[in-house]
């Protein structure tokens, strides 16, 4: 009877399971690889997607109106200061319901600061550097304000109504500019003589509301010395908080 003799593998069988082994490893390596940096990338889009959403706390603060229809950024050198409609001085633009209403010479009863329509009232808010807060309030303390009114008047007209005709001898710039895609204007005024000041405005409309920013960055008492302030180091800061206005009116 013949033996059959068992026999092992051969050198190329060996070497090309071998090439089996390694090409499945490597494709399975490949397939976890290209899975893992897929989800990296996914996780990476949604965190910087949340970021920007998010608003910053470490380069300043987002306040709104009581309704939520106004929001600003102010640094977070800076804060939003008492008066009277702010008493407990919270990150808030208020409700203005307590202003002396005065129109050409006449003044009413207090009450909103719509220029045509009484409803609804106006919002306002003083806001300045927490540097000055040790100043003396009553020349810092609303240097950078805001008001929002209802009204149907334009910008143009708002800006007859309170600056008056703007000439080459009183108004440094007079510019208009489209800020986050609503309608604006920017104009710096000066005077000179025995009070001299230089007075920065922005002005926004948008859906019948008129935003108002306002600053007084410099001012010179010739007749009372020295009662001298210039606050133009700041003026970077209120640009960025006109620019960062976010309306939903």
């Amino acid at each position: 009877m013949r033996k059959i003799h068992a026999k092992g593998f051969t050198l190329v069988e060996t070497v090309v399971a071998l090439l089996l082994v390694c090409l499945v490893v490597a494709g399975g390596w490949f397939v976890w690889h290209k899975s893992h940096v897929k989800n990296n990338a996914k996780v990476a889009r949604s965190n910087q997607a949340a970021s920007l959403h998010k608003p910053s706390t470490s380069s300043g603060m987002v306040i709104s109106n009581d309704d939520g229809k106004a929001r600003i950024t102010i640094p977070s050198t800076w804060h939003i200061t008492t008066d009277s409609n702010n008493p407990k001085g919270t990150q808030i633009i208020s409700s203005n319901t307590n202003t002396q209403i005065c129109k050409n010479g006449v003044c009413g009863t207090a009450g909103c600061l719509s220029i045509e329509d009484p409803t609804p009232c106006s919002y306002e808010a003083g806001f300045q550097p927490k540097a000055l807060a040790a100043l003396n309030q009553s020349k810092v303390a609303n240097l950078w304000t805001l008001e929002i009114e209802k009204t149907s008047w334009t910008i143009d007209q708002a800006i007859q109504d309170r600056l008056g005709m703007l000439t080459s001898d009183n108004t440094i710039t007079d510019s208009s500019n489209s800020i986050n895609g609503y309608e604006a204007r920017h104009v710096v005024t000066t005077a000179s003589g025995g009070e001299s000041y230089t007075d920065v405005y922005y002005f926004l409309k948008q859906n019948g509301y008129l935003l108002t920013f306002y600053n007084r960055e410099k001012y010179i008492n010739n007749s009372v010395n020295p009662d001298n302030e210039d606050y133009s180091a700041y003026e970077n800061d209120f640009a960025k908080i006109v620019h960062s206005v976010q309306l939903k009116f």
